[in-house]
Protein backbone atom coordinates (compact mmCIF):
# COMPACT_ATOMS: atom_id res chain seq x y z
CA UNK A 1 0.00 0.00 0.00
CA UNK A 2 1.31 3.65 -1.21
CA UNK A 3 1.68 5.96 1.82
CA UNK A 4 0.77 8.85 -0.87
CA UNK A 5 -2.51 7.27 -2.00
CA UNK A 6 -3.54 6.63 1.79
CA UNK A 7 -3.05 9.85 2.28
CA UNK A 8 -4.57 11.08 -0.58
CA UNK A 9 -7.40 9.20 -0.10
CA UNK A 10 -7.60 10.16 3.50
CA UNK A 11 -7.37 13.42 2.69
CA UNK A 12 -10.90 13.86 1.32
CA UNK A 13 -12.52 13.13 4.43
CA UNK A 14 -11.07 16.23 6.20
CA UNK A 15 -13.65 18.75 5.99
CA UNK A 16 -15.95 16.03 7.08
CA UNK A 17 -14.74 14.91 9.83
CA UNK A 18 -13.84 18.72 10.99
CA UNK A 19 -17.13 20.84 10.65
CA UNK A 20 -19.02 19.71 13.43
CA UNK A 21 -22.14 21.45 13.48
CA UNK A 22 -21.71 24.61 15.65
CA UNK A 23 -23.95 27.83 15.14
CA UNK A 24 -21.56 28.85 12.71
CA UNK A 25 -20.22 26.13 11.10
CA UNK A 26 -21.57 24.38 8.20
CA UNK A 27 -24.35 21.84 8.46
CA UNK A 28 -23.71 18.31 9.36
CA UNK A 29 -23.14 15.67 6.43
CA UNK A 30 -26.82 14.46 5.08
CA UNK A 31 -27.60 10.88 5.68
CA UNK A 32 -24.86 8.15 4.13
CA UNK A 33 -25.98 6.58 1.15
CA UNK A 34 -28.65 3.30 2.02
CA UNK A 35 -26.42 1.48 0.14
CA UNK A 36 -23.53 2.31 2.82
CA UNK A 37 -25.47 1.89 5.78
CA UNK A 38 -26.56 -1.69 4.59
CA UNK A 39 -22.73 -2.62 3.57
CA UNK A 40 -21.71 -1.34 7.30
CA UNK A 41 -24.79 -3.79 8.74
CA UNK A 42 -23.69 -6.93 6.92
CA UNK A 43 -22.19 -8.97 9.96
CA UNK A 44 -18.52 -9.62 8.59
CA UNK A 45 -18.14 -5.83 8.22
CA UNK A 46 -19.98 -5.17 11.14
CA UNK A 47 -17.21 -7.71 13.07
CA UNK A 48 -14.23 -6.41 11.39
CA UNK A 49 -14.92 -3.01 12.55
CA UNK A 50 -15.80 -3.99 15.73
CA UNK A 51 -12.95 -6.00 16.89
CA UNK A 52 -10.73 -2.88 15.93
CA UNK A 53 -12.62 -0.99 18.51
CA UNK A 54 -12.45 -4.07 20.82
CA UNK A 55 -8.37 -3.30 20.05
CA UNK A 56 -8.61 0.11 20.87
CA UNK A 57 -10.77 -0.73 24.03
CA UNK A 58 -8.26 -3.03 25.43
CA UNK A 59 -5.18 -0.10 24.48
CA UNK A 60 -7.23 2.47 26.68
CA UNK A 61 -8.71 0.23 29.43
CA UNK A 62 -6.07 -3.11 29.47
CA UNK A 63 -7.22 -3.76 32.87
CA UNK A 64 -11.21 -4.39 31.42
CA UNK A 65 -11.55 -6.61 28.29
CA UNK A 66 -14.68 -8.37 29.06
CA UNK A 67 -18.38 -7.12 28.97
CA UNK A 68 -17.73 -4.47 26.83
CA UNK A 69 -20.55 -3.19 24.06
CA UNK A 70 -21.56 -0.14 21.55
CA UNK A 71 -24.15 1.48 21.26
CA UNK A 72 -24.81 4.86 19.19
CA UNK A 73 -23.18 3.09 16.09
CA UNK A 74 -23.24 5.98 13.24
CA UNK A 75 -21.31 6.18 9.83
CA UNK A 76 -20.03 10.23 10.68
CA UNK A 77 -18.28 10.84 7.53
CA UNK A 78 -17.70 9.62 4.02
CA UNK A 79 -16.51 11.00 0.71
CA UNK A 80 -16.73 9.43 -2.70
CA UNK A 81 -18.30 6.11 -2.08
CA UNK A 82 -18.89 3.90 -4.90
CA UNK A 83 -20.54 0.07 -5.07
CA UNK A 84 -20.41 -2.75 -7.21
CA UNK A 85 -24.04 -4.18 -8.52
CA UNK A 86 -23.14 -6.76 -5.30
CA UNK A 87 -23.45 -3.67 -2.83
CA UNK A 88 -19.51 -3.90 -2.17
CA UNK A 89 -17.92 -0.15 -1.79
CA UNK A 90 -15.26 -0.07 -4.72
CA UNK A 91 -13.85 3.45 -4.01
CA UNK A 92 -14.42 6.06 -1.52
CA UNK A 93 -13.57 6.38 2.68
CA UNK A 94 -15.69 6.66 5.65
CA UNK A 95 -15.69 6.17 9.04
CA UNK A 96 -17.88 4.48 11.78
CA UNK A 97 -18.29 5.85 15.26
CA UNK A 98 -19.64 4.69 18.55
CA UNK A 99 -19.63 4.80 22.23
CA UNK A 100 -18.02 1.93 23.51
CA UNK A 101 -18.86 1.25 26.96
CA UNK A 102 -17.65 -1.45 29.55
CA UNK A 103 -16.52 -2.02 33.81
CA UNK A 104 -18.59 1.52 34.31
CA UNK A 105 -16.35 3.35 31.56
CA UNK A 106 -17.30 5.22 28.46
CA UNK A 107 -15.47 6.27 25.02
CA UNK A 108 -16.52 7.21 22.03
CA UNK A 109 -14.37 5.49 19.41
CA UNK A 110 -13.98 5.34 15.22
CA UNK A 111 -12.67 3.76 12.91
CA UNK A 112 -11.78 4.75 9.23
CA UNK A 113 -12.78 2.34 5.96
CA UNK A 114 -10.98 2.88 3.15
CA UNK A 115 -10.66 1.54 -0.70
CA UNK A 116 -6.98 1.28 -1.07
CA UNK A 117 -5.19 -0.29 -4.17
CA UNK A 118 -8.63 -1.83 -4.34
CA UNK A 119 -8.96 -3.63 -1.49
CA UNK A 120 -10.78 -2.31 1.92
CA UNK A 121 -8.70 -1.57 4.95
CA UNK A 122 -9.55 -0.63 8.34
CA UNK A 123 -7.51 1.58 10.47
CA UNK A 124 -8.68 3.43 14.08
CA UNK A 125 -8.37 6.52 14.92
CA UNK A 126 -8.07 8.27 17.79
CA UNK A 127 -10.56 7.65 20.66
CA UNK A 128 -12.74 10.69 22.12
CA UNK A 129 -14.26 14.10 20.85
CA UNK A 130 -11.41 15.01 18.49
CA UNK A 131 -11.93 17.31 15.71
CA UNK A 132 -8.76 16.10 13.51
CA UNK A 133 -8.81 14.02 10.62
CA UNK A 134 -6.81 10.90 10.57
CA UNK A 135 -4.10 12.39 8.52
CA UNK A 136 -3.53 15.49 11.18
CA UNK A 137 -3.68 12.48 13.85
CA UNK A 138 -0.96 10.70 12.13
CA UNK A 139 1.52 13.84 11.84
CA UNK A 140 1.20 14.80 15.37
CA UNK A 141 0.60 11.76 17.91
CA UNK A 142 4.46 11.77 18.28
CA UNK A 143 4.50 15.71 19.46
CA UNK A 144 2.29 14.54 21.88
CA UNK A 145 4.03 11.76 23.10
CA UNK A 146 7.25 13.53 23.50
CA UNK A 147 5.50 16.65 25.62
CA UNK A 148 3.84 14.24 27.86
CA UNK A 149 7.25 13.02 29.09
CA UNK A 150 7.71 16.54 30.80
CA UNK A 151 4.45 15.67 33.35
CA UNK A 152 4.89 11.99 33.36
CA UNK A 153 7.89 10.52 36.10
CA UNK A 154 11.27 10.01 35.61
CA UNK A 155 10.90 6.65 34.98
CA UNK A 156 7.36 6.43 33.16
CA UNK A 157 8.46 6.50 29.25
CA UNK A 158 6.46 6.50 26.08
CA UNK A 159 8.33 2.96 24.59
CA UNK A 160 5.93 0.48 26.18
CA UNK A 161 3.10 -1.37 24.52
CA UNK A 162 1.00 0.18 27.36
CA UNK A 163 1.40 3.71 26.37
CA UNK A 164 -0.95 5.06 24.10
CA UNK A 165 -3.52 7.88 23.65
CA UNK A 166 -6.73 7.28 25.99
CA UNK A 167 -8.50 10.68 24.83
CA UNK A 168 -9.00 13.34 23.13
CA UNK A 169 -11.06 16.55 23.77
CA UNK A 170 -12.38 19.45 21.72
CA UNK A 171 -11.62 22.37 23.67
CA UNK A 172 -12.80 25.59 21.53
CA UNK A 173 -12.33 27.14 18.45
CA UNK A 174 -9.08 29.90 19.11
CA UNK A 175 -9.93 32.71 16.18
CA UNK A 176 -11.32 33.05 12.32
CA UNK A 177 -11.04 31.28 9.38
CA UNK A 178 -7.95 31.85 7.19
CA UNK A 179 -8.16 34.51 4.23
CA UNK A 180 -9.40 32.41 1.46
CA UNK A 181 -10.96 29.58 3.77
CA UNK A 182 -14.76 28.14 2.42
CA UNK A 183 -17.27 29.44 4.99
CA UNK A 184 -17.27 28.02 7.84
CA UNK A 185 -13.66 26.47 7.61
CA UNK A 186 -10.23 26.93 8.05
CA UNK A 187 -10.80 28.36 12.07
CA UNK A 188 -7.60 27.42 14.39
CA UNK A 189 -8.58 24.98 17.28
CA UNK A 190 -7.10 23.58 21.00
CA UNK A 191 -7.95 20.01 21.77
CA UNK A 192 -6.81 18.29 24.91
CA UNK A 193 -5.20 14.76 24.55
CA UNK A 194 -4.22 12.27 27.56
CA UNK A 195 -1.52 10.42 27.60
CA UNK A 196 -0.49 7.58 29.01
CA UNK A 197 2.84 6.78 29.62
CA UNK A 198 4.40 3.16 29.77
CA UNK A 199 4.32 3.35 34.09
CA UNK A 200 0.67 3.89 33.96
CA UNK A 201 0.76 7.20 34.79
CA UNK A 202 -1.08 9.97 32.55
CA UNK A 203 -0.66 13.84 31.67
CA UNK A 204 -2.79 15.68 29.28
CA UNK A 205 -1.34 17.46 26.60
CA UNK A 206 -2.88 20.33 25.05
CA UNK A 207 -2.92 20.78 21.27
CA UNK A 208 -3.59 23.48 19.52
CA UNK A 209 -4.45 23.25 15.89
CA UNK A 210 -3.50 25.86 13.05
CA UNK A 211 -4.81 25.73 9.42
CA UNK A 212 -3.93 27.34 6.45
CA UNK A 213 -4.00 27.20 2.17
CA UNK A 214 -1.75 24.20 2.53
CA UNK A 215 -2.47 22.64 5.20
CA UNK A 216 -2.93 22.46 9.22
CA UNK A 217 0.09 23.01 11.42
CA UNK A 218 -0.01 22.08 14.79
CA UNK A 219 1.49 22.46 18.23
CA UNK A 220 1.73 20.14 21.32
CA UNK A 221 1.89 23.39 23.89
CA UNK A 222 2.29 21.76 27.62
CA UNK A 223 1.54 18.79 29.40
CA UNK A 224 0.10 18.40 32.99
CA UNK A 225 -0.35 15.30 34.93
CA UNK A 226 -3.53 13.65 35.30
CA UNK A 227 -4.80 12.08 38.62
CA UNK A 228 -4.77 8.55 39.20
CA UNK A 229 -8.03 6.91 37.89
CA UNK A 230 -9.09 9.43 35.62
CA UNK A 231 -9.98 7.25 32.80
Amino acid sequence: MGSKLLRLCLMVLICAMTCKAKADEPPPLPPPPAALVAFSDRLEEHQAVFALMQNQWEAIFFHCIDNMSASKWTIVAYSGVKFDNLGVPIDGAWFDEAVVTGCGRSRKLSVLSAIIDGKLIHISSLPGTTYTDFVIQHDSVSAAFNVATQALPEDCGISNPKTAIVDTRFVKFTGKSYPGAEPGHGRPWLEEWAVRGSCGSRAVVTMSFLPDAHGTAYTAEKAEPLPPDTD
